[in-house]
């Protein structure tokens, strides 16, 4: 998914569920929103070691790092 640039919008999209407090079946098939999630380009990125960044001045830190 990272490799391909899909994770943001595949893993953005929310949860969905059936009601599992209902007794009847009418009750328990209607689907709504369990989670909300939020996946951002930073997430799919990680920190640069300080050690690397010490090394190399050159280096910029990733964002959200």
């Amino acid at each position: 998914m990272l490799r391909h640039k899909r994770a943001v919008a595949e893993f953005s999209a929310p949860i969905w569920g059936w009601n599992h407090a209902g007794t009847t079946a009418a009750d328990f098939f209607v689907l709504s929103i369990k989670q909300q999630r939020r996946f951002t380009i930073t997430d799919c990125l990680t920190p640069i070691d300080l050690n690397e960044m010490n090394t190399n001045g050159n280096l910029i830190q990733n964002p959200g790092w």
